[in-house]
């Protein structure tokens, strides 16, 4: 199998999902395709209402994102369902031809729809838009800033009944200010919450409902680098809690694995904590964005003899094993472990997942993973366009297994609630499986 192969999984899953050090070799050694890269050249540098800055229409995008995904989607099967008559549907659904963000609201349902992870349309008004472009200025700021999006520290999600907080960060200011993850986000200084925070950083009169009572909150909306808020989110999570049986417990929540520096601060953290002399330790997976690779196994394992391996599957029908060089860990941790998992547990993190399992070297608590578990590829991001096609490009298997559209399950089912003396029913139950 061709070499951009193994480049491309490591870019995506390591790099994209993972750390940097790890694929570094194979960035000096390898020259990416030109679609790879996953810089834009794009001059947005805060949250805009959605107005394209190219000048191509809709309809010429869209046709530019179906001959890209009939080529180049991750299984034979994928790439027939961007038919000229799925391109024609979609078409006549079109609200307008200047306004991007009509097109991602006719075009990711269907994405959606083909049920493959890492595959979506991507414009400035979307969270993850902004995590992956304030990755890649973080690599070259000698290029430009990074860009930044106005936010509190909220991963918002969206169901049946409007809006709410998926996640909130560590240590940001819907954290300080009493926000909790689900709770329901109302309005915005009076106006309904539409998903967006605004145009400008202010404090704010946010309207929530908390376990059904409406409450407000002022809440500082800043102009955030997305990337660097998940690490430092990190960084602010560290702490001791007291078990029952009166010992100590560490606590780290690895929002990402994707910042160059996350592994590296999880090492010192683990050593950190051993040094107060914890007796065990919860590694909070939840939320956040997918992440983590081998070096992320470091702090927990002796060596590397057992991490898991990857299978690359092309359409082709070919296949490529990507397995960790051997390597001893020192200073690592070695007593009781307890890892948090829930939907929001995805790609490298859950490979962090499987590999505690498979080894038994720690008790996962929570709720299923997704199983968002393939190879994505960016395009169209050396353009002058503020728009990318994320792409499922290749299929996966670990240790053997495929997880795509499967994930993990934990050892223990706890469904989450903001409640008992945590505020957070999972967290609850790993200090309780520690102290015993």
């Amino acid at each position: 199998m061709k070499r951009f192969l193994i480049f491309s999984l490591v870019f995506s899953l390591v790099l994209s999902f993972g750390t940097a050090l790890y694929a570094q070799d194979l960035l000096n050694s390898i020259q990416a395709p030109e679609e790879m890269t996953l810089l834009s050249t794009s001059k947005t540098e805060t949250l805009n209402l959605g107005i394209s800055l190219s000048s191509q229409s809709n309809s010429k995008i869209l046709k530019k994102v179906w001959k890209t995904a009939s080529e180049k989607a991750c299984s034979a099967e994928m790439q027939k369902s961007f038919s000229e008559e799925a391109r024609l549907k979609l078409e006549r659904q079109l609200k307008s031809e200047d306004i991007i963000d009509d097109l991602a609201a006719v075009l990711n349902p269907f994405l959606f729809s083909l049920g493959m992870s890492h595959t979506e349309f991507m414009t400035a008004t979307s969270e993850s838009y902004y995590f992956f472009k304030s990755y890649e200025a973080l690599l070259h700021p000698e290029q430009r800033p990074a860009p930044h999006i106005l936010n509190p520290g909220v991963q918002v999600g969206k169901d049946k009944d409007g809006y709410y907080a998926r996640e909130v960060l560590t240590g940001f200011p819907a954290d300080l200010a009493g926000l909790k993850k689900k709770d329901r986000l109302v309005s915005l200084d009076g106006q309904a919450f539409s998903g967006t925070w605004g145009s400008s950083p202010k404090v704010a009169l946010v309207t929530v409902q908390h376990l059904g009572q409406l409450s407000n909150l002022p809440i500082e909306i800043k102009s955030l680098d997305w990337n660097q808020s998940f690490q430092d989110a990190t960084k602010s999570s560290v702490q001791i809690f007291t078990g029952k049986n009166g010992k100590k417990i560490g606590y780290i929540h690895l929002w990402t694995g994707v910042h160059p520096q996350s592994a590296r601060f999880l090492k010192d953290s683990v050593l950190n904590l051993k040094r107060q002399k914890i007796s065990s330790i919860i590694l909070d997976l939840r939320g956040g964005y997918g992440g983590a690779w081998w070096e992320h196994l470091e702090a927990f394992y002796p060596d590397s003899s057992t991490y898991m391996q990857l299978e690359v599957m092309a359409t082709d029908g070919e296949t490529e094993i990507l397995k960790s060089p051997f390597k001893k860990n020192k200073n690592y941790f070695s007593g009781p472990m307890a890892v948090l998992i829930n939907e929001g547990v995805r790609s490298g993190k859950e490979a962090l997942a499987h590999q505690f399992k498979k080894t038994k070297r720690a008790y996962l608590i929570g709720e299923k993973t997704p199983g968002y578990f393939s190879t994505g590829q960016y395009f169209y991001v050396n353009e002058p366009v503020d728009y990318a096609l994320y792409l499922c490009v290749y299929q996966l298997k670990l240790d053997g297994k495929i997880l795509e559209g499967i994930g993990i399950e934990p050892d223990e089912d706890v469904i989450y609630k903001p409640s008992g003396p945590f505020g957070d029913s999972q967290l609850e139950a790993a200090v309780d499986y520690l102290s015993k």
